[in-house]
C-alpha cells in the first residue's frame, strides 16, 4: 500500500485503541473536531514569536518563543499580552538560549501566568534542584534515561523523533508528568495521528498540546 494509505491505516488502529470511532472517509477537520469534543480540554495551543499579531487568543495556554532579543523588550511584549488576557497561561520556550538569571526575571514578572519554561537550558544538569516550573523538549531522552530532581511540569513529545508509536505509548503511560504532544510540521494525515495521541494522553492527565501547525498548510 502507499504511504498515504499506510498513514490512514495506522491512524485508524490508534483510534480503535482509544475507543474513538473513526471513519477513514471523514475529513481531517471533522476528525479533529470529533477528538476535541471527545476530550474535555482542547488539544490545541498556539505558538507565537513575540513580534506576532495577538489580535485574537483562543486558547487557555500560549507558547511564546523567548530569548531572541533584549529581555526587557520581551518582558514588555509579554506584559502587553497578559494585560489583554490576565488569565492566559504562558509557556515560555527558551530553545536552550536562556540563563538562570533570565528565567528568574521572567518568573518574577509573570509568575501568576507562567505554566512552565520549555527547555530554557542546554545542559541537562543545569535543571537539577531548579525551583522554577520546567518542561523538557530536547532533553526528554536524557530525563527518561537518568531522571534528576527538579520542578518538572511536562514532557514535550515530538513522536516523529522516537522509535515508533509503541515507544510514545510507553512514555505517556509511564511518565510522572503529562506529555505535551507536539507536531513537527506534519501534514493533515500526520496530524490526525497526533490528535489521537493527544486525546490518549488526556485520558490520563488533561493538558493542552502543541498541534496548531495546520495553519502553515493553508
Amino acid at each position: 500500500i502507499g504511504i498515504g494509505e499506510a498513514s490512514f491505516y495506522t491512524a485508524n488502529i490508534i483510534a480503535n485503541k482509544f475507543s474513538i470511532i473513526t471513519n477513514l472517509s471523514h475529513s481531517h477537520e471533522a476528525l479533529k473536531n470529533n477528538l476535541i469534543t471527545w476530550s474535555t480540554k482542547k488539544v490545541i495551543s498556539n505558538t507565537f514569536l513575540l513580534n506576532s499579531n495577538f489580535s485574537s487568543i483562543n486558547t487557555q495556554s500560549l507558547k511564546l518563543k523567548v530569548g531572541r532579543e533584549n529581555i526587557d523588550n520581551e518582558i514588555q511584549k509579554i506584559n502587553n499580552i497578559v494585560n489583554r488576557n490576565t488569565s492566559i497561561k504562558l509557556r515560555l520556550d527558551g530553545n536552550q538560549l536562556l540563563t538562570i538569571d533570565a528565567v528568574k526575571k521572567f518568573y518574577d514578572c509573570f509568575h501568576k501566568n507562567i505554566e512552565y519554561f520549555e527547555e530554557p537550558f542546554k545542559n541537562f544538569l543545569d535543571y537539577k534542584n531548579l525551583i522554577y516550573p520546567i518542561a523538557l523538549d530536547e532533553n526528554v531522552s536524557s530525563f527518561l534515561v537518568s531522571p534528576i530532581k527538579f520542578n518538572i511540569k511536562a514532557l514535550v513529545i515530538k513522536p516523529i523523533l522516537f522509535n515508533g508509536l509503541s515507544e510514545v505509548f510507553n512514555i505517556i503511560d509511564n511518565s510522572p508528568v503529562p506529555c505535551v504532544i507536539s507536531s513537527a510540521y506534519q501534514g493533515p494525515i500526520g496530524l490526525q495521528i497526533l490528535y489521537n495521541l493527544a486525546s490518549y494522553q488526556n485520558k490520563k492527565n488533561e493538558i493542552e498540546h502543541g498541534l496548531d501547525t495546520e495553519k502553515y498548510f493553508k
